[in-house]
């Protein structure tokens, strides 16, 4: 019940202070900043302003706390405390012109839909299910996990299971705590014996709390070795240092 008061009282708050500041003006003034600067624990992204997709409701109001870029204060104060000023994600576009020429031609879009995670938590039921895969239960009793040396993943599959889990290295406890550190995606494949028309979610992770999700189809799976090269340099290019960054 408080919860939801906190929010018909935020959603009036932001109508209200729309009418004294304007959406619209808002929008001019993230979109006059090069760059979106993102707090991601002790380390700062700067991402082109031309890549963000992230609009709505919950933008502008994260604008009005001060809390959606990590350099702006309030505009209005009272909205910091009916608004989770964690920014939990934010949907970019990266062109595909930032892969090599020769991946770029076997890659059929103008662009890729990336999400990014300023403090990345994988889904708390995957890395359940995960769990279960490397006890080895029900479909995972003949479950492997091999490395996939051009992804740079390790792969926990089964024959009798649809999923493929991938992960960064090879797990040695299979404890929760392990298998969150180490998740990095899953995959989809109809058919269980080999990799046709597979498709995979990845979780690329950058820095020390952060990741870059995306999805490829069965026709991208091969370009995903390019994708992961290019995102992490994008990434590394926009990390910063707070103290650097913020001045």
């Amino acid at each position: 019940m408080r919860r939801a008061v906190a929010i018909v009282v935020a959603v009036m708050l932001a109508i209200g202070a729309g009418a004294l500041i304007g959406a619209k003006r808002l929008d001019e003034i993230a979109a006059a900043r090069p760059f979106l600067a993102l707090s991601s624990g002790a380390e700062t992204y700067f991402i082109p302003t031309s890549l963000v997709r992230s609009s709505g409701l919950r933008v502008q109001l994260m604008r009005l706390a001060g809390c959606w870029d990590a350099r702006d204060g309030a505009y209005l104060a009272a909205t910091g405390s009916f608004v989770d000023c964690r920014v939990k994600s934010v949907v970019l576009t990266v062109p595909t012109s930032v892969l090599d020429p020769s991946v770029r031609e076997g890659f059929y879009k103008p662009e890729l839909g990336v999400r990014f995670w300023p403090v990345y938590s994988p889904p708390v039921l995957e890395i359940g299910d995960l769990a279960e895969a490397m006890r080895g239960e029900r479909d995972w009793a003949s479950r492997r996990v091999t490395l996939r040396a051009d992804w740079k993943l390790w792969r926990v599959e089964s024959a009798a299971s649809p999923w493929v889990f991938l992960l960064l290295d090879e797990p040695k406890s299979g404890e929760l705590a392990e298998l969150t550190r180490l998740y990095a995606g899953r995959c989809y494949r109809a058919e269980r014996i080999g990799d046709a028309g597979m498709t995979c979610n990845f979780a690329l992770r950058t820095g020390t709390s952060a990741a870059i999700e995306f999805s490829l189809g069965p026709d991208e799976m091969m370009s995903f070795p390019a994708w992961r090269d290019a995102l992490q340099a994008r990434a590394a290019e926009w990390r910063r240092a707070p103290a650097m960054a913020l001045r």
